[in-house]
């Protein structure tokens, strides 16, 4: 009886390892594909191939009105900066 036993962990054993060897080679080949995509959206979002598409009346820009630009101008109360680090989120607070 632990003869039999431990040929059936041996083998599950060998099954295991060629499943975790399957799963080892689709993460690898997930991953290349994951960085040659990584590298076509970088191809098709630089300045050049977003110029091309301007260029081709693809992407269509309107111009944007002096009076819609808002400027903010916040000045320190002392005229200078400090050190400090000051927190900015876009969350409201909750009370």
């Amino acid at each position: 009886m632990g003869g039999m036993t431990w040929v059936y962990y041996k083998n599950q054993i060998v099954n295991r390892g060629g499943e975790i060897k399957a799963m080892e080679n689709e993460l690898a080949a997930l991953g290349r594909k994951n960085e040659a995509l990584t590298w076509r959206i970088a191809q098709l979002s630089g300045c050049a191939a977003l110029q091309k598409r301007l260029d081709e009346g693809f992407i269509k820009m309107v111009k944007i009105a002096p009076a819609s630009i808002v400027h903010v101008d916040f000045p320190h109360p002392a005229g200078v900066i400090g050190s400090e680090i000051r927190t900015v989120s876009n969350s409201v607070a909750r009370r």
